[in-house]
């Protein structure tokens, strides 16, 4: 089994009738073609009103954005899809330090509780010009923080 990421930011536009309606025949078209695909999304707008269309699409991994609640994404796709994405590209990893990426980090994965559906990542991007002890800081945390 292989794994298929499609891109879709878009899809955050629509309300979750329209989701229905138009996004998800047309992932399940795709997926048609290659049946033995886990399906993976890219979506790091604003999808949060469409979560649990994503985990009724059949999705097991959503890299979503630092825009939504990653908590309520998780409650809202019923813990049945990874979802990546909780440090923010800019006011987390970009701008922080090694130390305030370390902590938040750390923090973000002892709220999840022992959740493991949640992957520690940028939520949507590294920016440019991130700098590299900032990315080691969080990999760090995943490491000494891991329940």
């Amino acid at each position: 089994a292989g794994y298929i990421m499609l891109a879709d930011d878009l899809s955050s536009f629509l309300s979750r009738e329209m989701f229905d309606t138009y996004i998800r025949p047309t992932y399940d078209k795709f997926y048609q073609a290659f049946p033995n695909a886990r399906r993976w999304l890219h979506n790091d707008a604003n999808a949060a009103h469409i979560a649990e269309g994503i985990a009724d699409a059949g999705f097991s991994l959503w890299h979503a954005g630092d825009c939504i609640d990653v908590y309520q994404a998780m409650a809202d796709t019923r813990n049945e899809v990874s979802i990546a994405g909780n440090l923010s590209p800019v006011r987390v990893l970009r701008n922080g330090t090694p130390d305030t990426v370390y902590q938040n980090t750390c923090d973000f994965i002892r709220a999840c509780g022992g959740n493991t559906k949640h992957i520690i990542s940028a939520g949507g991007y590294v920016s440019w010009d991130t700098p590299v002890e900032n990315i080691k800081a969080a990999m760090r945390a995943v490491e000494d923080c891991a329940l």
